[in-house]
């Protein structure tokens, strides 16, 4: 009997476990560095000049790198056809994704106190060199 709670018990951690993976997927067409060309915040349009050095790294193994001037942070991500989320502590940040382009609205709005919209697009495309 007791064999048979073992075997239950391993049978449904593997279940709860692909659960978890199925809801965190990586599409890998999306790996690689994004960078920042436009934004808006507190209702201003900035400039490429004024978000200069704020990149996304989304890596193979679901490692994210965000990159802002001289302050980095890593966290995970996951997508779904729609969107990619970046999760860096107990934060979650969605982008609404485009051919080449990650488009944030409401960047982090909670903790920043104000809506802050970012375009990022992926490193060596024509979109990051109009």
């Amino acid at each position: 009997m007791k064999r048979y709670s073992t075997i239950l018990i391993i049978i449904i951690s593997l279940l709860f476990c692909m659960a978890c993976s199925i809801n965190e997927k990586r599409d890998e067409a999306l790996v690689g560095k994004y960078i920042a060309i436009s934004g808006k915040a507190f209702g201003l349009n900035l400039s490429r000049d004024e978000i200069t050095g704020f990149t996304i790294e989304l890596g193979v193994d679901g490692q994210a790198i965000m990159v802002a001037e001289d302050i980095r942070v890593e966290g995970k991500w996951f997508n779904d056809d729609t969107t990619v989320t970046v999760k860096i502590d107990k934060i979650n940040m969605v982008g609404t994704i485009s051919e080449d382009t990650i488009i944030f609205e409401g960047f982090l709005k909670d903790q920043v106190g104000a809506s802050i919209d970012l375009q990022f697009a992926r490193e060596g495309t024509d979109v990051v060199y109009p």
